[in-house]
């Protein structure tokens, strides 16, 4: 089979023939949102949707709305089940070509800057959502207008040609990424929960409510106040670094820079390895991780520190210093501020073993989540490349 007959790579058994394509102007009918900022969200009321929040909150298919409004309806513009919602702003062309469908029968008012098409009963509105976050995601963008900010307009998307199977097959599809979905959700769910228990966790042990006892049952010594500065020692990484042309997908050692990931590639120049200490951390001027590594790796990107310590558990320092991150400017922080900060310190070597090794276990199970999540999301990826064209 192959995509110049019109059928998909991968197809359910009950289903045969060539898909038809379709310009959008001849599927449903096009309105837009209207009114509904930010300053407009209240804690009750009716549930709504931001054009913002097609990028930050839902995916193709939105199941569940998150936020309300108190404005009076009667001067909204209330969704239908199914229609698919695309920004009409946004910062590049294919950021702004994205599509949500409505997957609830919630009572769901639309806000300014949202294109909206109401797909006629022939057409599945979860459907054409995927098949725009899929393989016509770059053609939907080609129509976006501007430079600073860019804008698709009603009038550009009725432009759009996309191929469609019959009303049946849509919807088989869509059902099979609804449940998906659901999944993705679900796990993702499973996440912010673990985060949220080793947050409270690691509140009540820096706090001393809860407290770690010796082999006789008793507390640790009290502990004692200290400074970063006390505390840490930095290393040099000078002409360990490498560029990010140098990453790979695959290769020998792992690659750790400040980002969110705690590994962004691999690369085999083993002459780049850091392999002064066994265990160190990975501090970044710009953002707000921190990474505990146990293994050999290769520096990557700018803005890296790594730091040590001679005189506390490597682990617990990590739990500590991660429990007490300083933001600066609301996002970005830096060394310099950092080392200033007074900690409360445990002043038992056997109670900092205990305290770190809980904080590392807690972020395996984060990590073991983030990547279930991410193969979920892998997944959905190539069957949206080979069940729909």
């Amino acid at each position: 089979m192959t995509n110049e007959k019109r059928v998909p790579e991968l197809r359910f058994p009950e289903f045969s023939g060539e898909w038809e394509e379709k310009e959008l102007s001849k599927i449903g009918s096009f309105t837009k949102g209207k009114l509904i900022s930010k300053s407009d969200l209240s804690s009750t009321g009716h549930k709504c949707i931001l054009y913002g929040e097609l990028y930050t909150k839902y995916g193709a298919l939105i199941n569940e709305v998150y936020s309300k409004t108190e404005l009076k309806t009667k001067n909204l513009v209330k969704a239908q089940y199914q229609d698919v919602l695309i920004p009409s702003s946004g910062e590049t062309s294919l950021d702004i070509a994205t599509a949500s469908s409505l997957n609830t029968h919630e009572e769901v008012y639309l806000g300014g800057d949202i294109n909206v098409i109401t797909p006629s009963k022939d057409y599945n509105g979860n459907f054409l959502s995927l098949s725009i976050n899929g393989k016509n995601k770059l053609k939907l963008s080609k129509y976006a207008q501007g430079k600073t900010v860019v804008h698709l307009y009603n009038s550009d998307i009725k432009k759009l040609r996309i191929n469609f199977p019959t009303v049946e097959e849509q919807k088989k599809i869509s059902e099979f990424f609804s449940k998906l979905d659901r999944q993705i959700e679900l796990e993702e769910k499973k996440l912010a929960l673990l985060e949220e228990q080793k947050k409270g966790y690691m509140q009540k042990i820096f706090s001393q409510e809860l407290r770690f006892k010796d082999e006789n049952g008793e507390d640790y010594p009290e502990w004692e106040e200290m400074t970063v500065e006390q505390i840490i020692r930095t290393t040099s990484i000078r002409n360990l670094q490498i560029s990010n042309s140098s990453i790979k997908k695959v290769g020998k050692f792992p690659v750790i820079d400040q980002g969110k990931e705690k590994i962004v590639g691999y690369s085999d120049e083993e002459n780049k390895v850091f392999s002064e200490r066994k265990d160190i951390i990975v501090f970044g001027d710009h953002t707000t991780n921190l990474k505990y590594i146990d293994f050999p790796f290769i520096v990557g990107g700018d803005g890296v520190k790594l730091l040590f310590s001679n005189v506390v558990d490597m682990k617990y320092l990590y739990a500590i210093l991660d429990y007490n991150m300083i933001e600066q400017d609301g996002y970005k922080r830096h060394f310099s501020i950092l080392k200033t900060k007074k900690l409360k310190m445990s002043k038992s070597y056997l109670e900092q073993k205990k305290i770190g090794s809980f904080s590392i276990i807690f972020d395996r199970k984060v990590i073991n989540q983030q990547y279930k999540i991410e193969k979920l999301n892998l997944i959905k990826k190539y069957f949206l490349n080979t069940l729909i064209i």
